[in-house]
């Protein structure tokens, strides 16, 4: 990592803290561009970025991107499971969740999002025909 680009990460860890999506993105895509081999956390990063700009498609790539790299990432499962919850793709949050608590057992957050996640999943209506 080149002193510049040093500089960059704390430039878009201190955009995250502020709450500026869309200049982080913009730093942590040019970080990516420089990169020679990819970065789970960063791309973690860039997925937070699209989250919460309300990119799920990119979000949930970058969250996919993070786990390849890093297949025991809980925190990027956990992060994805929230992407296909706001997709109301309940099967797929529930299941990286789950994924992510088995990493990670007894983490408050992640068990927060799963009882949400099945409370949501009780609240649905059968499919027609369903008993």
């Amino acid at each position: 990592m080149t002193p510049e680009d040093h500089d960059t990460g704390a430039s878009l860890f201190a955009l995250l803290g502020q709450k500026k999506y869309d200049e982080a993105l913009r730093v942590a895509l040019s970080l990516q561009k420089r990169q020679v081999a990819p970065d789970p956390l960063l791309s973690n990063n860039i997925g937070l970025c699209y989250y919460k700009l309300g990119r799920y498609p990119e979000a949930e790539r970058a969250y996919l991107q993070a786990i390849e790299l890093r297949t025991d990432y809980a925190t990027a499962m956990d992060n994805l499971s929230l992407v296909y919850a706001r997709q109301d793709r309940l099967d797929l949050a529930i299941s990286y969740a789950e994924r992510a608590l088995r990493l990670k057992p007894g983490d408050p957050g992640i068990s927060r999002h799963l009882e949400g996640y099945h409370r949501q999943e009780l609240g649905r209506p059968s499919p027609a025909g369903a008993q």
